[in-house]
């Protein structure tokens, strides 16, 4: 396996996602976009994630980070609805 896209398609995703953070769109949805556009250009290699790589490797620091972000008083205004 060639090392060299994966590295370019994980540094082009952190620009767009630095990028995002200096604009008023949120960075999910501009890197969503950026995904759907890059799918379309010729030549892009098809990746593949095993998930049993996913659930112990990227779903813990994902949620860790949406713990941190997360506020108790938003969640107890929000604990009625």
């Amino acid at each position: 396996m060639d090392v060299m896209p994966l590295l370019m398609l994980v540094a082009v995703s952190a620009a767009v996602a630095g990028v995002a953070r200096r604009g008023p769109v949120p960075a999910p949805l501009l890197l969503v976009a950026v995904g759907l556009a890059a799918s379309y250009v010729p030549g892009t290699p098809d990746y593949t994630l095993d998930p049993e790589i996913v659930l112990p490797l990227l779903l813990p620091p994902l949620l860790h980070t949406a713990a941190l972000d997360s506020s108790y008083l938003d969640l107890r205004a929000n604990l009625r609805p």
